[in-house]
Order: C-alpha cells, then sequence, then structure tokens
C-alpha cells in the first residue's frame, strides 16, 4: 500500500546527502586554494610573451662611484644602493587615504645610494649622482620632488655630479664627513 511518509522520508534523505556532498566539494575547493601552487600555476604568473633577463642593479657609472664610496667612507657606513624612496621616507598622516596617496607618489621613486650606520642601520644620508639625464625637465621635476619629500624627513641629500674618475677624499669632503683621521681618533 502507498504511505506518504515514506515518500518524504525518502527525499529527505536524498535532499540530505546531495547537501552533504555539496558542502564537501565547497570545502575540498577552499582547501585547495590554501595548499602551495604548483610548478604549473607559478608559470602562468608571467605570460609566454614575456621573457625575463637578469638586470645590472647599477650602470657603469654608478659602479665607478660606488667604488669610490666605499673608499671614501671605509668602515664608517654601510652603502645601500638604489632603494626605494619609501624604504627611508614614512608617511604619517591624519588619515589612511592621505598616507596611502603619498607613499603611491614615492612607491617608484628610488635614490642612489643612502649611507647608513653600520650598527643601528638608520639613515645617515642620500646621495643622487647625478648625470646629462638630470638636465631634462622631466627629470628636474622628478628631482625637485624627492629634494622636498628628503627635506621634509629631516634627511640630509647630496647631490654629485657623475664624472670619469672619482677621488674618495673629494667624496668625503662633498659630503661633509670628518677626515679619515680625525674617524680613528
Amino acid at each position: 500500500m502507498f504511505n506518504p511518509v515514506d515518500v518524504v522520508s525518502s527525499d529527505l534523505r536524498m535532499f540530505f546527502w546531495i547537501a552533504v556532498l555539496g558542502v564537501l566539494v565547497i570545502f575540498v575547493k577552499s582547501l585547495l586554494s590554501w595548499l602551495p601552487r604548483t610548478q604549473a600555476d607559478q608559470d602562468q604568473a608571467v605570460p609566454a610573451s614575456v621573457r625575463l633577463s637578469q638586470r645590472a642593479i647599477l650602470t657603469d657609472a654608478e659602479v665607478k662611484f660606488y667604488r669610490a664610496l666605499e673608499t671614501a667612507v671605509a668602515k664608517q657606513f654601510a652603502i645601500f644602493p638604489q632603494l626605494a624612496l619609501w624604504t627611508v621616507v614614512q608617511a604619517n598622516a591624519n588619515s589612511v587615504q592621505a598616507a596611502r596617496t603619498f607613499t603611491n607618489r614615492i612607491d617608484r621613486k628610488r635614490v642612489d645610494f643612502v649611507l647608513v650606520d653600520p650598527i643601528s642601520l638608520t639613515t645617515h644620508l642620500v646621495i643622487e649622482l647625478d648625470d646629462r639625464s638630470h638636465k631634462r625637465d622631466a627629470r628636474q621635476s622628478r628631482d625637485a620632488f624627492v629634494d622636498t619629500v628628503l627635506e621634509r624627513a629631516g634627511i640630509k641629500l647630496v647631490r654629485i655630479r657623475a664624472a670619469a674618475t672619482y677621488n674618495p677624499q673629494m667624496i668625503r669632503t662633498q659630503l661633509g664627513l670628518n677626515s679619515p683621521q680625525e674617524i680613528s681618533a
């Protein structure tokens, strides 16, 4: 004989197992999204049309200056080349949006060299090596902005004209550093 209770309970059991299956599928998908990506996934992060190669950190002119700067500052300072401006300047603002807007303005700007105290790792001063490109209007505008940012942050900036050769003692003088004899005394 036909019993309506049997029909309802079998439909509910089927609905229950479909719901359990749905929850399991969602759980497995969530779990998979948290697992480390495979090499195939990582390979797709760089489009096939983009070729990557190693890039020099410094130009040849910057390398020449860096070598002379190493001699000039000896062990008095650590030299950090090509630092993003945001690594030496922190934006403190009344609103998160204002800080974010400012950080976005400095996000892709780099400074050539930063002299850092070797113990505390605090910034002593920033050095910009000015070559012919700094005569262009766009570059002068960028330089003025960087100058203002560093000045407002209380960080000394020294601009040195690019040259074929450098004298370490002349660099020390340009940077306002004591002579090597005074440092060791």
